[in-house]
């Protein structure tokens, strides 16, 4: 691979990642030059035994295939789970663009970052409530839209969690290499397929930088449509920043499903969400975790509270009934009738649409009835509710 895509122009600028020995596959023999910065004589040794050679200073993103460029190379050490040298390349390039995002980078080791929410989402990967769905796959994406505010100004990124059964895409038959090719080519067939979501899972440690990349004011400026504007000041430490966040997200996700496991051996795709630069990779758990524990006590958790809550709309529509039929029958006929009317209406058309939902017909309105067969029918009423709980 010579460029970002075929006919791509070389320049006298480029970010290359060259061979420097025996690797394990997929790196073995991998040989690439990405257009991008001016090379120089800096060596960077990663575990993994490649050389990254680059001069951090000629990062600038003043194109959009210099972005393009930046965000695949940074993609390649994710795709490869190579933390290590993701690590080291952003920390070169920070030494070039010192920033207070840098700073926050680096008061941010990967051990103070760590992710809450494990078991409640094993035990929506193995419900035995989901009577149709059998869970193949999940995906995790970092995601604007579950944000956490800890403390005033001080708010932690949050993840959107799906759950993906085999009909959007065979998981199931799946090799892991087939998912990540289709994830490199940014465009999955299980997009938006998933037959659950939620917010299981929470993150710890990040929220001082998550603040300082929510706080830049140029966070949604890109080449691609700013053509021929200045790039705008800290614009390349605001990037490092954020491939640095997802860098602690990576790797936080990925120690515990390598090492903690999952309760069924499903790929993990992790991604983003309306969140910052595209990337999306899957990982693959090797060991099982006995999570039935945790599973019954939050299943049965999560029935009792749902149990609650359904109790609670019985009584609070049970309260609008009496509170309506007082209201009518305290109000006199010749007072504003119009106004009467109206409610008269609304009152007997909701009394007949909860009342029919539920099996039960009224027979006259219920401002008409003695007080004696209005409390019978709000007995029939929570009869009625009580026997449809388990269907809903």
């Amino acid at each position: 691979m010579a460029g970002l895509r075929p006919g791509h122009p070389r320049r006298s600028t480029s970010w290359k990642i060259v061979d420097s020995g025996p690797l394990p596959v997929p790196l073995q023999a991998i040989s690439v030059t990405i257009p991008l910065v001016r090379i120089d004589t800096v060596d960077l040794e990663f575990s993994t035994g490649l050389d990254v050679v680059t001069d951090p200073i000629g990062l600038r993103f003043d194109t959009e295939d210099d972005l393009l460029a930046f965000e695949r190379a940074m993609s390649e050490f994710f795709w490869t789970e190579n933390f290590e040298g993701a690590e080291h390349a952003l920390d070169s390039a920070m030494d070039g663009h010192p920033s207070t995002f840098s700073e926050i980078c680096r008061a941010t080791p990967q051990t103070a970052v760590s992710i809450r929410g494990w078991d409640e989402l094993y035990a929506q990967i193995e419900s035995p409530s989901r009577k149709n769905y059998r869970c193949s796959a999940i995906e995790i994406d970092l995601s604007g839209h579950a944000d956490r505010e800890i403390a005033p100004g001080l708010i932690e990124p949050g993840f959107e969690c799906s759950y993906f059964d085999d009909s959007m895409y065979p998981f199931s038959m799946a090799e892991h290499h087939e998912m990540l090719a289709r994830c490199k080519a940014g465009c999955v067939p299980w997009q938006g397929g998933f037959f659950d979501i939620d917010y299981a899972l929470t993150s710890e440690g990040l929220g001082r930088l998550y603040a300082a990349i929510l706080g830049y004011p140029h966070r949604h400026w890109h080449p691609r449509v700013s053509s021929g504007e200045a790039v705008p000041r800290d614009f390349v430490s605001y990037t490092l920043a954020c491939w640095f966040l997802y860098l602690r997200a990576h790797q936080a996700i990925w120690l515990k499903v390598s090492t903690r496991g999952l309760p069924q051996q499903v790929p993990v795709v992790v991604g983003q969400h309306d969140f910052g630069p595209d990337l999306l990779t899957v990982y693959m758990p090797e060991k099982v975790h006995d999570s039935r524990a945790a599973t019954a006590r939050i299943v049965a958790q999560g029935e009792a509270e749902a149990r609650a809550f359904y109790d609670k709309m019985t009584e609070d529509e049970i309260r609008g009934l009496r509170e309506r039929r007082d209201g009518i029958r305290r109000w006199p006929f010749f007072w504003n009738r119009k106004q009467r009317k109206l409610f008269v209406d609304y009152s007997m058309a909701h009394e007949k649409l909860i009342l029919g939902a539920n099996g039960l017909s009224p027979g006259r309105p219920t401002w008409k009835m003695s007080d004696q067969a209005f409390e019978s029918l709000i007995a029939r009423y929570r009869t009625a509710r009580a026997s449809r709980q388990s269907e809903v």
